[in-house]
This record gives C-alpha cells, structure tokens and sequence, in this order.
C-alpha cells in the first residue's frame, strides 16, 4: 500500500445558493485527471493542486515511502456544498531520462520522463547538480549563477508554489530542479544536470545556451521600394537594458540578401539597393553567436498612383 500525506482534502467552493445551482452543469473539475511523481529518495517530492476562486485553497500530495516499480492510489476532493466529488489518480514511477529545458535566456527547468515517456509532474524536492562550461573548448564564462533568492522569481505576489523548498535546498549547497542564470558574456555555454539522489546519478541531460546582444533594426518591419532606390538601417543593441546605436560598419555584424538578384547589401553595411521587382529578405547576423539574426523584408513594386501634397511653411520672424 502506497502512504501519502495530504496537506488540504477538500477544495472548498465558497459559492452563494444562486451560484451552485447554475455551477452544478459544469461543476468543479481538476484539469490534471493523471498525475507522476517519483516515490521518496532522500527527499520527498510534493505536487499541489489549486482552486482559484475566491479564496486559494490547494492540496498537497507527497511521496514519503521508498520502493521500486510503479505504484498508484487515487486522489479524492469534494465540494462540501454541492457534495460533488472528483478524484484524480496519482501514480508513483521512477526516472528513465530527463531532459533539461530553457525557458527564456533566464531560467532553467529540468523535466523527467518514465519508461513509457510518461512526463512527471513535479520534481520539487530533489538534488541536482548544475555545471556551467565553455562551449567550443573555450575557457571564458559566459554564463553565471543567480541564487533564487536574488532571482525576480521571488517577487511572486504569494503564490510562489515550492519556491520556499526549493531556495532551502540551495542554501544548503545542492541544488533543485529550477536554476537561474544571466549572461556574463557573448558566446555560447555548455549547461549541464545530472540527479544527486541515488540511485539515479547516472541519468543526465545537457544544453548549449546562447548568449547574445539584443539587436532591433530601424526599418524592421516590410520595406516597399522603387527598382534602383537606396536606403540603409539603423542598428541598435540592447546593454544594460538602455538601447544602444551600433557604429556601422561593424566587424561583429555580417549583412546579406537572400535572394541577390533582387537587391544587393553590402557585408558590412547597412546600405541596401532594389534591382529588380520581386520580394527578398535581409539577413543580419552577429557573427560572434551562431544563429543569432535579424531578417527585414524588402518588396520591390511599382507604384499604382503617385499623390501630390503640399504643406505650408512656416518662417520664423526675427524682431529687434
């Protein structure tokens, strides 16, 4: 038999008398009918529900005992107004694989899968261990570290799930499922994870993180030009949050045309030609992180109507 600990059974629906009768067609409902968590290693893994309405009332299921194989039990909650139940089951496996996610340019998760490619629900609870490494052989960081406790996720209004659990297990020198980094340099970074609980540490997962400038083009969006006109961009990154203007020509930045019959570029300069009528695309790429582009468009018309505008001048009067 498997034990587990429940921190809330019921989910209680604070609804008035005219509520409940136009809730019973629907009624409460938990989304996730299916839940996998690990049983208890050294740590055990804990997974919430929650109802958000009204008050936030959650429950709380944890693995505490220790076994081999695949167990199951059932989860069980209901509306003590209404008296309608819903249950979901819980079932507890072990890892076969995990496989390390990146969630923005900030923040890493680590996902885990069963034999059967069954995804786990929640992790919170164990001990991983991260490595930050150079890509490509080099021995520059370009990546660094960012306690949670210092990471804006603290700023979570509340609601901050398993967060509590999951700084205490990196005050304590280990580390959880959920790692915080910034970027320290361009380049690339080589982000590994394996489990710390045994008997799992042989199962590991690696990424390549990229780090890069935010570059935005002037002219970004469709550019509509005659045959034989001549414009350039303006190029600007992003450092220290504050938008910056490149100095063109850049020997960090590569210029090309996708389709060069139909506009040149030069490789270092923003300045651009229309040859011929047809569309193409512009391709801007830092050289310093691979993959790493801007693509503007140019379409190549001839004009349907020309309109002639005039606007009034206005001099300033100079007085004595």
């Amino acid at each position: 038999m498997v034990r587990f600990s429940l921190c809330l059974f019921f989910l209680l629906l604070l609804l008035s008398a005219g509520e409940i009768s136009s809730q019973l067609g629907s009624g409460p409902r938990i989304l996730d009918l299916k839940t996998l968590i690990p049983p208890k290693m050294k740590n055990p893994v804990g997974f919430k529900w929650s109802w958000d309405h009204h008050d936030s009332h959650r429950a709380c299921v944890k693995s505490i005992a220790s076994y081999s194989g695949r167990k199951e039990t059932a989860f069980y909650a209901t509306d003590i107004q209404t008296r309608i139940m819903i249950c979901c089951t819980v079932f507890f496996g072990i890892f076969s694989r995990i496989k390390l996610d990146l969630n923005g340019l900030s923040m890493l998760r680590v996902r885990a899968f069963d034999n059967e490619e069954n995804e786990f629900r929640s992790l919170v609870g164990l001990q991983l261990i991260w490595k930050l490494m150079p890509g490509s052989g080099g021995s520059t960081q370009h990546l660094a570290h960012v306690p949670l406790k210092e990471s804006p996720l603290t700023d979570c209004g509340g609601f901050c799930a398993h967060l509590d659990i999951q700084k205490k297990l990196e005050d304590g020198g280990v580390f959880s499922d959920l790692f915080v980094v910034k970027g320290t340099g361009i380049g690339h970074e080589k982000v590994s994870v394996h489990l710390l609980d045994a008997p799992l540490t042989h199962i590991t997962d690696e990424i390549v993180v990229a780090v890069a400038e935010v570059m935005s083009l002037e002219l970004f969006s469709a550019v509509y030009v005659l045959v034989g006109a001549s414009f350039g961009y303006t190029l600007n990154v992003i450092r220290g949050n504050v938008p910056q203007a490149v100095h063109l020509p850049s020997l960090h930045h590569r210029w090309s045309v996708l389709n060069s019959s139909v506009a040149q570029v030069g490789s270092l300069i923003d300045l651009t030609k229309a040859l011929s009528l047809w569309k193409t695309t512009v391709i801007l790429e830092d050289t310093r992180v691979a993959g790493h582009f801007q693509t503007p468009s140019i379409n190549v018309v001839t004009p349907d109507t020309f309109i002639l505008q005039s606007s009034t001048w206005s001099f300033p009067i100079l007085t004595r």
